[in-house]
């Protein structure tokens, strides 16, 4: 990927190579870039039959469709930054500082993968919100509609029309994984552990806001340093199998309603 974004400079080869839908998604939907590799985002040609409310409501969810699909970059660029420094940190356990060092970059890739499940999430409802299906409310979030279905029912149910609801559920899955363990160390950090050969071990699946008492019942230890990485990998594999749905979806709707991208 050729580009300006510092961001991108330092971590895309490493991210497109789990996640490479997410160049197809800026490419289709967003922007392209130009030969010296900056972006160009896409302006919509929406049609004059479109009413000015419902211009103004595709024109923000566009914007946002951006806003959270770089954020999911960040944020993994975030977690593979943060698996560099918990790597850096040889025999963790053998001072105060380094001890503090492993543990910061433990909790805080789990920080960032919890939100990039957050804007895989957000990016279907804008989809929903696109489609009538979902509203905003007066304070810019998506909500349900009246007697409409929650967000929840309407990404089981895209899924399992497309025979994809398998895909779905271990999407949904492992978004409870990483999400139980974000949520353990956000709010009662550290958690139980085991120091093994001078390295720290952590229960391979926690339950969610699980006392620290029943943690260290747990049967099957990990690495630190092991688990976060197979986990990130892991998140970017299961973000990719759910995103060519996306990218369909986002192409029919902008289709159906003769909005075309002006490059």
């Amino acid at each position: 990927m050729d580009t300006r974004d510092a961001i991108e400079k330092l971590y895309a080869a490493r991210i497109l190579s789990c996640f490479p839908k997410y160049a197809e998604f800026w490419e289709k939907l967003i922007g392209v870039r130009d030969s010296e590799g900056a972006l160009r985002s896409y302006r919509l040609r929406i049609p004059t039959a479109i009413g000015r409310e419902e211009r103004s409501k595709i024109q923000r969810a566009h914007e946002d469709m951006a806003m959270a699909h770089y954020t999911l970059f960040c944020n993994l660029a975030g977690a593979h930054f943060q698996k560099e420094r918990i790597q850096a940190v040889a025999a963790p356990a053998s001072t105060s500082l380094r001890w503090f060092k492993h543990w910061e970059a433990f909790e805080s890739i789990y920080l960032h993968l919890g939100i990039t499940f957050y804007e895989v999430y957000h990016l279907w409802d804008l989809l929903f919100l696109l489609r009538g299906q979902l509203g905003r409310a007066r304070n810019g979030s998506i909500k349900k509609i009246p007697n409409g279905l929650d967000p929840w029912q309407l990404r089981e149910r895209e899924f399992r029309d497309n025979r994809k609801l398998m895909t779905w559920r271990a999407f949904q899955q492992l978004n409870n994984d990483v999400t139980a363990r974000r949520n353990n160390i956000t709010h009662y950090s550290r958690g139980a552990f085991r120091i093994i050969a001078g390295l720290i071990y952590v229960p391979q699946i926690i339950r969610p806001n699980a006392p620290w008492h029943l943690e260290v019942r747990a049967r099957n230890w990990w690495e630190t340093r092991a688990k976060a990485a197979i986990d990130l990998e892991k998140t970017e594999v299961a973000i990719n199998s759910t995103h060519g749905l996306l990218i369909k979806e986002y192409e029919d709707y902008f289709s159906a309603h003769s909005i075309t991208f002006l490059r």
